[in-house]
């Protein structure tokens, strides 16, 4: 299935039986998707297409030690600015979204914005000695001055105790960080659960669904930028690893750059509530979130 985004992008849609695994790479014009364990079933051969960047799609079944392995081939325009892919919710769609140069919008690649979340009358999660708005801007206070001594411009949604709104009228974070332009964006946190001080450990999001093109087409980066941080975070903070995860928070959904939001420790839980009052590990903190971005960025 085809279909128009925008003026000049395309997204093909490839509907499989099963959830698939898949593998692409691209060379020249040629964009290749392989499936493996999956058979060409009903697909024709050959589409051709007189798209603004699609010319023709191509099926094609390998054996290869009794293993099949169906090749998708897409040929595309030189114009070609960017794709990305990726399956819907149930693993039975696949993606492949196609943009034209035109449509990359150019970003500030050295600055990060850091958003320490709540603030001001926004307490956050409420611990038994301290609230989540303070220990969320110590650390990313911190961990904008590491990122400065990288080379990396920082900017802070916040950088006092003031509150900024965020509600379903307005995103006021998003709204700085888009203003801003930068290459990427994190929004710092401290986790809680009401009533359930066993929960513990460190995790982090990133939302880039595949019924939104704009966040659909960073996948990648999203999803990049959070595996970097919850690896960095993980190895220096030694808490229990969550995990990387898609949840749509409203910073995440209204940011128009790879962005991703760090849960760093639970105040609910005891223990961790008193690693959060302790400067070292703060300073733990920080060191991961800036690492993780410096590896993201390759710097």
């Amino acid at each position: 299935q085809r279909k128009s985004v925008g003026s000049s992008g395309e997204r093909l849609v490839i509907k499989t039986l099963t959830p698939v695994q898949y593998s692409r790479s691209k060379s020249g014009d040629v964009i290749e998707i392989r499936l493996p364990g999956v058979l060409q079933g009903r697909a024709q051969d050959d589409y051709r297409y007189n798209g603004p960047l699609i010319k023709n799609v191509t099926f094609e079944e390998e054996m290869r030690g009794g293993d099949r392995t169906t090749i998708i081939r897409i040929t595309t325009d030189s114009d070609l600015g960017k794709y990305t892919v990726g399956q819907s919710t149930d693993g039975r769609d696949l993606n492949i979204l196609l943009v034209d140069q035109g449509q990359i919008k150019a970003r500030r690649d050295n600055l990060v914005v850091l958003d320490p979340g709540h603030g001001g009358k926004d307490t956050g999660t409420r611990g038994a000695h301290i609230n989540e708005k303070d220990v969320n801007l110590k650390i990313a206070l911190k961990a904008g001055e590491l990122l400065r001594q990288k080379g990396i411009e920082v900017e802070y949604t916040r950088a006092t105790d003031i509150y900024l709104e965020l509600t379903k009228d307005r995103d006021e974070i998003s709204e700085i960080a888009n203003r801003l332009n930068p290459g990427l964006f994190v929004s710092i946190h401290a986790n809680g659960v009401p009533g359930n001080s066993a929960a513990q450990g460190t995790e982090t999001y990133y939302y880039a669904p595949v019924d939104n093109d704009l966040l659909f087409l960073q996948y990648e980066e999203r999803k990049s930028l959070a595996e970097n941080l919850q690896r960095q975070l993980v190895a220096k903070l030694k808490r229990p690893n969550r995990g990387v995860k898609q949840n749509s928070y409203w910073v995440l959904k209204n940011t128009t750059m790879p962005s991703a939001l760090v849960e760093v420790a639970f105040l609910s839980n005891p223990e961790e509530e008193s690693l959060l009052q302790q400067e070292y590990f703060l300073d733990l903190a920080a060191q991961a979130i800036a690492e993780g971005i410096a590896a993201y960025m390759g710097k």
